[in-house]
């Protein structure tokens, strides 16, 4: 399915479900270091010395977390494709000037997306790719996505390492 690009309109940001479990994440030490201080007794040493500034990392840690999340933005409008990230900043493509975007699984670089959509620019649009990281967004929002990319998105739309066979 394709759809007029003229009228295509996305604004996505982290779904819930990225906030929950990076929460679980970031609030694991936080949590680790209460449990340890009530346990011996010593929920006092929370509010002074190295106590103190173990909760507080680990709070600092959390918020961290939560503002990288926070960060994630995936917008189509005007005919142009934005993609935000809190260390990557905003890129941005015109749709036509897509040649293709392709899902692929696995690690690509070092710090790179495991689970991500590639958009390839045209040879002679002097862009980069442009790597979305798609475990942050909702399906919902990245089938609209790729409504959108049509049949320049190579290889179908997969949501899972494993393909499932049908019949």
């Amino acid at each position: 399915m394709s759809v007029d690009v003229t009228q295509a309109d996305v604004n996505a940001r982290a779904c819930a479900a990225t906030y929950i479990v990076f929460s679980v994440i970031g609030a694991t030490p936080l949590l680790i270091n209460i449990l340890f201080a009530v346990r011996a007794g010593r929920a006092k040493a929370l509010t002074v010395g190295p106590g103190l500034q173990i909760l507080l990392t680990a709070i600092g840690f959390l918020l961290l977390l939560l503002i990288w999340v926070h960060a994630f933005k995936l917008q189509v409008r005007d005919g142009l494709l934005f993609y935000r990230t809190l260390f990557g900043g905003t890129r941005t493509i015109p749709l036509d000037e897509i040649a293709s975007a392709d899902i692929k699984f696995g690690p690509d670089a070092p710090f790179g997306p495991f689970y991500r959509l590639t958009v390839h620019p045209s040879p002679g649009a002097n862009r980069h790719p442009i790597v979305i990281n798609m475990k942050v967004f909702s399906k919902k929002d990245l089938n609209t996505l790729f409504d959108i990319l049509g049949p320049k998105l190579k290889g179908g739309r997969r949501f899972s390492i494993f393909e499932r066979k049908s019949g």
